[in-house]
């Protein structure tokens, strides 16, 4: 008997290696608005757990430009960036979701990544076409940590209870959110992130191929 209804995975660090891409965009803003001091790569991956707007705004000041605009230009370097090969996918991701749904789980992806980018991250990378439910920041009022995108996925999705939710992650974000829900979490350790010191996730996983023998 299968342990989950549903496995929905972040995708930053989760499903693709995006630092490199995430480092790079940012640097690639800060050269076309011309700001002299570009960000730090620790900075840049320290907040890539934020909604969009929330992470530039961490990072640069560009003046007068309009949020919308910063952000559209952002995505624009995003997206070129993934065609340019800058954020594969870690290793395993695609054999994961097949196997999943082989077993009769649903899968899906919820990020705090705005919907252009998630749209085209995941229908270019082919998880899109894995997946019963995509979810970003831009579908939800309040983004992670709190409840409402993965509650969302569940009646999407047709999931009942949220502990047949196991929500995979790599950031303590990813934790919370699985907490705040009543869910499951599964944290990634492949990420290497630094996680505050209350994460007790449910499972810690060095691959995704795991995923098979931890949820059926």
């Amino acid at each position: 008997m299968r342990r989950f209804d549903l496995v929905l995975f972040d995708w930053d660090g989760t499903i693709s290696v995006t630092d490199e891409l995430i480092v790079r965009s940012v640097w690639d803003l800060s050269d076309l608005y011309g700001l002299a001091d570009r960000p730090s790569r620790e900075k840049i991956v320290s907040v890539s757990h934020l909604p969009l707007k929330e992470l530039l705004y961490s990072c640069i000041d560009p003046g007068d430009v309009l949020p919308s605009q910063v952000c559209e230009a952002y995505v624009r370097y995003a997206c070129k960036n993934l065609v340019d090969g800058l954020a594969p996918l870690c290793d395993g991701a695609r054999e994961a979701f097949a196997a999943l749904r082989r077993a009769g789980i649903r899968t899906g992806v919820f990020s705090n990544k705005d919907r252009k980018q998630l749209g085209f991250f995941s229908e270019y990378t082919g998880i899109a076409g894995l997946s019963d439910v995509v979810i970003s920041t831009d579908d939800v009022k309040t983004p992670k940590p709190a409840p409402e995108g993965l509650l969302l996925a569940m009646k999407k999705t047709g999931v009942r209870y949220a502990d047949r939710v196991l929500y995979v992650g790599d950031n303590t974000i990813d934790y919370d959110l699985a907490a705040n829900s009543g869910a499951r979490s599964a944290i990634v350790l492949y990420a290497r992130r630094e996680l505050e010191t209350y994460v007790k996730p449910d499972y810690l996983i060095s691959s995704l191929a795991e995923l098979t023998d931890i949820c059926i």
